[in-house]
């Protein structure tokens, strides 16, 4: 399954098969599960593995988190396949399905919606899941429309219905002239698409001609390309944490080498920024961090053996291309001191060791960082003066100042980012960038949708790290902005009390905003 996603271009979802995967290796399969079949000689191999996974999908249930709800919908996928090797029985198929059609369900596994033909399979509506779920990442990664969330007594004998994943609306029985216009809506996306991929490796100026530069975030090796076929500006965000999540232990020096000599060989001339491992306690102790607060930088600094060997592995690989390190979860300026501390020692035994050369020894490489809690945003200025660039991460800095967390289907209208809050934190971290000369750059989601870019680059942003796939896209929105137009709204944004107030303001400006490129 993975390969032939990988064939037909679908990158973003091998990691979730590789956790899939896995979970094939873990002991609770491969150990407890055969003790159980040894202890129980009169019960079936189907029966004792159920009891098992029964018992493992317990402890998920019991940390009562929507992180957990997603890995039990993992274990229930993996589960579900293992027991149709164990007990083969005839039974229909997604791809037995060769007519197109819309699917209805209470959920659907990751795997489902991996094997779907889109050839065929025009949408999926859920009961369960939501945006962030692996189903729905998938089913993005594959543009099918998925809309979640959805109560599904109403579509019973239903014939026709239209999927709008855009918006997230289904739309019963539509009129002939609601189907119209859908189609010319499919039909412009496909064109406007296109025409996007060919204009994506053109310099990206608005309209009054500030430069502004897309960098692209990727997860794994396999999405350079994309990265590449996309026109990013360079590399953005390596989240060197997926060396760690889709396996059962830290990976060694050179296994990290490995990857990162890749990323920096296959961008000759292009920045590659990687990020150190953002990872929790839950993966040493299996203990639940319910508020996330044991992790980033604050869990390396805890954990000098797995840092140091990160590092080594880093500054090794140098070499290759031109390379930053960033920091994820920094809450004050004694971290970076710390960091920075740690990495000439690893420099110098690395020098002795003529692993490096003493060139990179003085002064190892760029090391920048996030700003994603309110303190850091706080203290911009000092995190500034002692880091060599910021990335401001959105997601993070979004959830964590609002306290809304981003699993929360409930708080999803607190996740849009222009809160007049975050703002005004965002602005702190711009004003302290500028004052030291600090490249800064907004990664997330928050600059992967094209409403928000005029506010953002009236706010100061000069610099977007997205996802991928959204790249063609928002460097065409910064083209059709007009600068000064952008700077009006970021100060009636930065001056606002709610974020309907902010949301007004958008609306307002997207009508006085340039629409039409400059040519």
């Amino acid at each position: 399954l993975q390969k032939s996603l990988l064939e037909d271009g679908n990158t973003e979802v091998v990691e979730i098969l590789d956790a899939h995967l896995a979970m094939l290796q873990d002991p609770f399969i491969t150990k407890d599960v055969e003790e159980k079949i040894r202890s129980n000689p009169h019960e079936s191999a189907e029966t004792s593995f159920l009891e098992v996974i029964s018992d493992y999908k317990e402890k998920f249930y019991r940390r009562k988190s929507a992180f957990f709800e997603e890995r039990i919908r993992d274990v229930v996928d993996v589960s579900t396949r293992v027991l149709g090797h164990l007990r083969p029985v005839e039974k229909v198929s997604v791809k037995h399905i060769l007519v197109e059609s819309i699917l209805i369900a209470e959920d659907f596994s990751p795997s489902t919606v991996a094997e779907m033909d889109t050839n065929y399979i025009k949408g999926l509506i859920a009961k369960a899941g939501g945006s962030s779920s692996h189903s729905a990442i998938i089913a993005r990664a594959k543009s099918i429309p998925y809309v979640a969330g959805v109560e599904l007594d109403k579509y019973t004998d239903i014939e026709e219905l239209i999927v709008d994943g855009f918006s997230g609306k289904v739309i019963l029985t539509p009129t002939k002239k609601t189907k119209l216009v859908y189609f010319s809506m499919q039909k412009n996306q496909i064109e406007t698409d296109r025409r996007l991929q060919k204009k994506a490796h053109e310099h990206t100026k608005t309209v009054d001609g500030q430069e502004v530069f897309v960098w692209g975030n990727i997860e794994n090796v396999e999405q350079i390309g994309q990265l590449q076929k996309n026109g990013a500006f360079g590399l953005g965000l390596f989240r060197s944490e997926s060396l760690v999540l889709s396996r059962k232990e830290f990976p060694t020096e050179e296994e990290q080498i490995a990857v990162y000599q890749k990323l920096l060989s296959c961008l000759p001339g292009k920045t590659v920024t990687i990020r150190v491992f953002d990872i929790g306690e839950d993966k040493i102790t299996k203990k639940e961090d319910r508020f996330s607060s044991y992790r980033g930088i604050r869990f390396l600094l805890h954990n000098r053996e797995i840092f140091e060997t990160q590092l080594r592995a880093l500054l090794r690989s140098a070499k290759y291309g031109k390379l930053r390190i960033l920091l994820p979860m920094v809450v004050d300026v004694e971290e970076i001191i710390e960091v920075k501390k740690i990495c000439r020692t690893v420099a110098e035994k690395l020098t002795e060791e003529e692993m490096i050369s003493d060139a990179i020894s003085p002064n190892p490489i760029s090391i920048g960082s996030m700003i994603e809690v309110p303190s850091a945003a706080v203290l911009a200025d000092s995190i500034a003066e002692e880091s060599d660039f910021l990335s401001i991460g959105s997601n993070d800095l979004v959830q964590y100042t609002l306290a809304a967390s981003r699993m929360d289907m409930r708080l999803t209208s607190l996740s849009k980012g222009y809160h007049p809050g975050v703002l005004r934190l965002c602005k702190m971290a711009i004003d302290a960038a500028n004052l030291y000369e600090k490249d800064l750059i907004l990664c997330g989601e928050i600059g992967a949708v094209p409403e928000n870019i005029p506010l953002l680059l009236g706010l100061g942003f000069r610099a977007f790290s997205i996802s991928v796939a959204e790249i063609p896209l928002i460097k065409e929105t910064i083209r059709k902005t007009d600068l000064s137009y952008a700077k009006n709204l970021a100060d009636k944004a930065l001056a606002a009390k709610t974020a309907t107030e902010v949301a007004s303001y958008m609306q307002e400006s997207s009508v006085k905003l340039q629409v039409t490129s400059p040519e």
